[in-house]
């Protein structure tokens, strides 16, 4: 029986099978792909807190993210530039191959091609029915954890629920030449309830991809025709791009434990209300419930009660920071192309392009949403605009 399989191979997979590695645990990690990081759709920008705190792999890195052109409904810009790098852009492929083999070296065992079918609870542990190199693999475990991302039948089936709002992403890799910002985009033309965006990755390609709440293939494709997106898409081999889509959870799950259950990351809801990253906050949940599950190990204690400290931390850090990320995207959700023009015209004022520079934030967007709400003239007339109440603390 092993001490703690792992059901995901990506950041905050990999993230805690190496702290529990280190803490002298038998540890397996399972990828249901060939390889760490195969099958994965992200942007792949990383804050520069997140690589400073757990010192990421730079051997992954593909370049920074220090401009940012704002374009709205209507096409007027504003230009976002932090004079030092903002974010670090990634190769997925690498970065999670990265932190797998970090989890290795600390000692855990990684699986790949292995996929869980199904995970059941019982007095003695947990119980695994896995496919693996083409036949039924089955395991025992003391404690496992479900790090398998957003819409796995396993979350579900280990009885996890709660309401849960999806988006859909999408996003292609294309040639692109000649330009060294990245570029968000605004409006129901292009991403409705949500934001479209290109990211230059260097070797003459771009990520161009969306976020919206419907037919984000669409979205995209109408994005990939925008005349700046054009001017800059150099030909490819074949003339086609090649969309993949997928969803992304908008807010948590109501527990995240279990006896002998936890969930992290993604398939937990950890993701930004904002702008769905995931990275980040998965490595944040990750190093706590590594934390927790060595504890409950060393008191021989693997029941729900015991892995709840897990739940109440991670929620402690990041659920303030959800709950006004939501709020703020409901109020976005009722706003008309008009008003998020009138938006970009409020961020043209003078001194309010150096307050945002101030108070912004790569992971965290609290700060900059309550000092612009409560700033004077310019959070009266934003708040008016968005029908928010006169503070907020």
């Amino acid at each position: 029986m092993r001490d703690v399989v792992i059901v995901g191979a990506g950041p905050a997979g990999s993230h805690l099978a190496c702290g529990l590695a280190k803490e002298g645990l038998d540890v397996l990690l399972l990828e249901e792909h060939a390889e760490a990081g195969d099958g994965v759709i992200c942007t792949g920008i990383i804050g520069r807190e997140a690589y400073e705190r757990f010192s990421l792999p730079e051997e992954a890195t593909i370049g920074s993210l220090r401009r940012v052109r704002f374009y709205s409904p209507s096409g007027k810009t504003v230009d976002y530039d932090t004079g030092a790098p903002l974010a670090t852009i990634v190769s997925r492929k690498k970065f999670d191959a990265a932190l797998a083999g970090r989890a290795v070296a600390a000692g855990a065992e990684l699986w790949t091609g292995s996929r869980v079918k199904q995970v059941a609870v019982d007095g003695k542990g947990v119980r695994l029915e896995l496919r693996r190199d083409g036949g039924t693999v089955l395991l025992r475990a003391r404690l496992c954890v479900l790090s398998t991302g957003y819409g796995s039948g396993l979350v579900r089936q280990c009885g996890f629920g709660g309401p849960r709002r999806r988006i859909q992403g999408a996003q292609a890799v294309v040639p692109f030449r000649d330009r060294d910002h990245a570029g968000i985009y605004l409006g129901s033309r292009f991403a409705p309830n949500g934001f479209g965006w290109s990211v230059p990755i260097g070797s003459g390609l771009a990520r161009i991809g969306v976020v919206t709440d419907r037919q984000s293939p669409r979205y995209l494709r109408r994005i990939l025709n925008r005349p700046d997106i054009r001017s800059h898409r150099a030909a490819d081999e074949n003339g086609s791009v090649q969309i993949r889509a997928c969803p992304i959870p908008v807010g948590t799950l109501n527990e995240t434990v279990s006896d002998r259950l936890m969930v992290v990351g993604e398939a937990a809801g950890q993701v930004k209300t904002t702008t769905q990253g995931g990275i980040y906050y998965g490595l944040l949940c990750a190093e706590t419930a590594a934390e927790v599950a060595a504890g409950a190990f060393r008191a021989g204690d693997l029941s729900r009660a015991a892995l709840a400290p897990y739940d109440m931390r991670w929620r402690a850090k990041l659920e303030a920071e959800l709950k006004l990320g939501l709020l703020i995207r409901e109020f976005y959700s009722e706003l008309s192309d008009r008003q998020v023009d009138r938006l970009f015209d409020l961020a043209r004022i003078e001194g309010v392009l150096p307050m945002i520079r101030k108070n912004a934030h790569f992971d965290w967007h609290g700060p900059i949403i309550r000092s612009v709400l409560n700033n004077g003239f310019l959070g009266a007339v934003v708040r008016s605009t968005l029908g928010i109440p006169a503070r907020m603390g």
